[in-house]
């Protein structure tokens, strides 16, 4: 299995030159790892616009503007960060690891990535997840025959940190607690909304109601407010398998089949116009063209802050929005309203956006 990169390279985070990469090709990084990262087994934990943050068999590795490595941990899941990189995740025992303030001071005599929280009674997360406008939002873990799970949002990272560390003091309770039927199995957050996605294949959407990214109306007696968790109708009686989010725009898996919503950044002149067309409760079914068979079954979906990738069963990879840093790795055209096929890229067989890159597993046989 090879590992494929396109995007922004402004800080060498995809390879050792100055120049964006606006044609996919192997994800071959410099890296303070005396052997490389290499081509195969690379897991892509986190990617910004300016650090993609990867783990090998060995290390766990930030790329970019400031570098640094260290022994790859047993379970790491839930990452999240800002702009500037990865600021930490969780792990499978419901643990916060963060980075501190200077991971590259060989002074500091610690590894990058530190426990939060080491007391064995710190409450134990089962999803987390950090929005770019800087609130916070988190389930519980749950007893696997748990009917109820329990989200809490903080407006910061900061303020989550307080009470994770004191959980105990009610002056740094959180801000907003939510009770819903079911078991999460993803959490996410884009610019400014969280998407959660239940066991039963249920998904809810709250926070900023603006350019159509909660894909659900607020209006009307049955409709719940914008800051509470609601369900997304337009997917209900769908088996949900996967939910992906950035910037503004919104994506879901339902039965090898893809729907979006939301819109690309505010500021930018190019959009999406299919998304424009959408009512506040409307979502836009994905159709791309076919050769031989009547419909494309999708396996997997990544959403980047103004752009989305897809791939579908038999290895394609579709891709639409913003390419200005050739995140869509078709070359110099600057937008696509529309999704296009890169024909370069085959046997495709999972796909992650960064905020201006996009990164593709691909069978390397």
């Amino acid at each position: 299995m090879k590992l494929l990169a396109a995007g922004s390279n402004s800080h060498q985070q995809l390879n050792g030159s100055d120049d964006d990469v606006r044609s996919f090709e192997v994800f071959t990084p410099e890296s303070e790892s005396e052997s490389g990262p290499g081509n195969l087994d690379i897991g892509l934990l986190y990617a910004s616009w300016s650090t993609t943050t990867i783990l090998n068999a060995t290390q766990l590795i930030n790329l970019g503007h400031r570098p640094w490595s260290t022994k790859s941990p047993p379970t790491t899941r839930s990452p999240f960060g800002d702009h500037n990189g990865l600021v930490g995740y969780l792990d499978n025992e419901g643990r916060i690891w963060c980075l501190h303030a200077e991971p590259r001071n060989p002074s500091a005599r610690r590894p990058p990535l530190t426990l939060l929280n080491d007391d064995p009674d710190a409450p134990k997360i089962g999803y987390f997840a950090l929005a770019n406008n800087g609130k916070v939002a988190l389930s519980f873990e749950q007893a696997p025959n748990g009917r109820l799970a329990h989200v809490v949002e903080f407006a910061s990272l900061d303020a989550f940190k307080r009470w994770y560390l004191d959980p105990s003091d009610p002056a740094k309770a959180p801000e907003a607690h939510h009770m819903l039927p079911g078991q999460p199995v993803q959490l996410l957050a884009n610019a400014a909304t969280f998407l959660l996605l239940m066991a039963g294949g249920e998904v809810y959407s709250w926070g900023d109601p603006r350019y159509r990214t909660l894909g659900r109306s607020i209006v009307g007696e049955e409709a719940a407010p914008a800051n509470k968790p609601g369900l997304i109708n337009a997917l209900g009686g769908m088996k949900v398998s996967k939910i992906a989010y950035g910037g503004w725009l919104c994506a879901a898996l339902c039965d090898q089949a893809l729907y979006i919503w939301g819109a690309t950044l505010p500021s930018k002149d190019n959009e999406i116009k299919v998304l424009t067309e959408l009512g506040p409760d409307e979502l836009e079914l994905v159709d791309v063209p076919s050769v031989g068979v009547e419909s494309v079954d999708f396996i997997d979906v990544s959403v980047g802050d103004n752009h989305i990738a897809a791939v579908t069963a038999n290895g394609r990879l579709f891709v639409i929005g913003d390419n200005t840093y050739g995140q869509l790795g078709i070359g110099e055209q600057v937008f696509s309203d529309d999704w296009v096929e890169v024909p370069w890229v085959e046997s495709a067989l999972r796909v992650q956006c960064g905020p201006q890159s996009t990164f593709v597993w691909v069978n390397a046989d």
